[in-house]
């Protein structure tokens, strides 16, 4: 199941690019802008800095993952590993289908979600002013960390299956696959400084990316729901081999 569940994150942080691009264009020409004019004139600087930047943005998200699936693995225990798992992944999967709903504008309400880490970033976001400009790398990497904690519904949506995997290295290789999936896209579009960014067409992507997040919400269910049938099926078949 494991696999499965990585090239989940891996697809969902190429769809998140796209969202990105539709819907987040503003951040990722900041951070251009934030560059000095004589490094954005040197293309390999420049490179370098965005690069910075979306690796300590990846590094976050692999720490969230570690801290999630460590969360996940507590809670599992607690409720006996095997139906404790069985429980998060159900209610990862009804969450991520309100995310998905939300997203694609049918649950408003779904948003409270969102606004909570709105209300967090607003304690953190002058932590990533005081880095500004983003003159070298070791800057560029500490705000790309800063921006990891950005609050994003999709980045949210693979927190919750990091958790279900109750377990820390899963839940950080989760987070760090979703965040590789990301970067490709990232980096086109902070190496142009975000004009990919203002040329998409936010409807469509946001209406592909819930749909996305709708799809493994389901899928999510399925596993929490099929898990009891397969573990009974598997000990009728190996009493039956005696």
């Amino acid at each position: 199941m494991m696999n499965s569940i990585y090239w989940i994150a891996l697809t969902l942080g190429v769809f998140s690019t796209l969202h990105c691009w539709g819907m987040c264009g503003g951040i990722v020409t900041a951070l251009s802008v934030a560059v000095p004019g004589n490094i954005r004139k040197n293309r390999r600087q420049f490179g370098s800095i965005v690069l910075a930047y979306n690796s300590g943005r990846i590094l976050t998200y692999t720490v969230l993952g570690l801290i999630a699936g460590f969360l996940g693995a507590n809670i599992a225990n607690s409720l006996f590993i095997e139906s404790g798992q069985r429980f998060l992944q159900g209610i990862a999967g009804v969450v991520l289908v309100g995310i998905g709903l939300n997203m694609s504008g049918y649950l408003p309400w779904a948003k409270n979600i969102e606004s909570f880490g709105y209300r967090v970033w607003g304690y953190i976001r002058p932590v990533g002013r005081m880095l500004l400009p983003l003159d070298n790398i070791f800057r560029a990497l500490a705000m790309g960390m800063v921006w990891g904690l950005l609050p994003c519904a999709l980045v949210y949506s693979v927190l919750l299956i990091s958790i279900t995997s109750a377990n820390y290295l899963d839940g950080g290789l989760i987070m760090l696959v979703f965040g590789l999936g990301t970067l490709p896209g990232m980096l086109v579009a902070g190496y142009f400084g975000g004009q990919i960014s203002r040329s998409g067409h936010a409807r469509t992507v946001r209406y592909v990316a819930a749909a996305c997040v709708i799809v493994l919400g389901i899928y999510m269910l399925f596993i929490a729901f099929q898990a009891p049938q397969l573990h009974s099926h598997l000990h009728h078949s190996l009493h039956g081999a005696h």
